[in-house]
């Protein structure tokens, strides 16, 4: 079941290219991506300012002791997370038919844009967060939401459940701050947290990373790999939709489907192809933008 720390009221756009949009609509699943290979260099790089955050805040004497524990233990945990993060992520827009948007991420306008539903990932197991945009002075912002991420903490640092909530919330805020040099993009993300692999357990119990709409647990699991520039990139695939009797249904999760400004298939090619993977009530158009592939 989604974790809706952004609940959207409007259509979700995601942008891609031919393939991505047959992979997409034909297997009615979403490939997840492992941020540290996200077009953006500097993602994920929050966490070495909230680390250096936590330094000072346990450093400051004005800092309770008490407090300045709880400062100290989080740090160490955001340490061992570090080294093995495991946070995957898919990319929506609030904005349908954006020329940036073509021209990046659809083969130069070759591709489409896939209008989902707002409702089309509440069944799934991941947490849906709408991106916020700082400026590069936004270093004291962070102090602030650190102080009150870690306070209701304080005294339980030896509470092993009661960790999950400040760290989740670390590492959400962690996932869903980007430099405003981005902003165009009005980003929400679909985040799958994996951090741990079956191998990582060595015969030990496994503990569950997530729940499904029906109470099914859903146990970690070693990512699928692509190869991407050369560079091998993690993944997880995963279905969208309704989870119906332990089937997905992804019938009525796409309301309208853009055809890129350089795309040459037609209207009518595209509703039947969508029509014969059995999607209903969606829309297809072309889009309005136009530049040269």
């Amino acid at each position: 079941m989604a974790f809706l720390e952004y609940r959207p009221r409007s259509a979700l756009f995601h942008y891609c290219g031919a393939l991505g949009f047959e992979g997409i609509t034909g297997n009615g699943s979403i490939w997840l991506t492992d941020l540290q290979h996200a077009n953006d260099p500097k993602e994920l790089q929050l966490t070495h300012v909230i680390d250096r955050v936590m330094t000072e805040l346990a450093d400051n004497e004005a800092t309770a002791p008490a407090l300045k524990a709880t400062y100290l233990h989080l740090q160490r945990r955001l340490h061992l997370l570090r080294t093995r993060f495991g946070m995957y992520s898919f990319s929506l827009s609030l904005r349908g038919d954006q020329l940036p948007m073509w021209q990046e991420y659809t083969d130069r306008g070759r591709g489409f844009c896939i209008g989902f539903r707002a409702s089309a990932f509440n069944h799934m197991p991941l947490r849906v967060q709408r991106v916020s945009y700082a400026k590069p002075d936004y270093f004291g912002s962070i102090h602030s939401r650190v102080e009150e991420i870690s306070k209701p903490f304080v005294g339980h640092e030896h509470d092993f459940v009661k960790e999950i909530e400040p760290m989740t919330n670390i590492l959400a805020l962690i996932t869903s701050v980007k430099d405003d040099t981005w902003a165009h993009e009005d980003e929400v993300r679909l985040i799958f947290s994996s951090m741990a692999k079956p191998s990582d357990f060595e015969g030990g119990p496994m503990w569950p990373v997530s729940l499904l709409r029906d109470g099914t647990a859903v146990y970690p699991a070693d990512p699928l790999i692509r190869v991407r520039n050369g560079s091998q990139v993690p993944y997880f695939m995963k279905p969208f939709g309704r989870l119906l009797s332990s089937a997905w249904d992804p019938s009525r999760a796409i309301s309208h489907v853009l055809i890129g400004p350089n795309n040459d298939r037609s209207i009518g090619q595209i509703s039947e192809y969508l029509r014969k993977k059995g999607y209903s009530d969606f829309e297809v158009t072309k889009s309005r933008c136009a530049f040269r592939p």
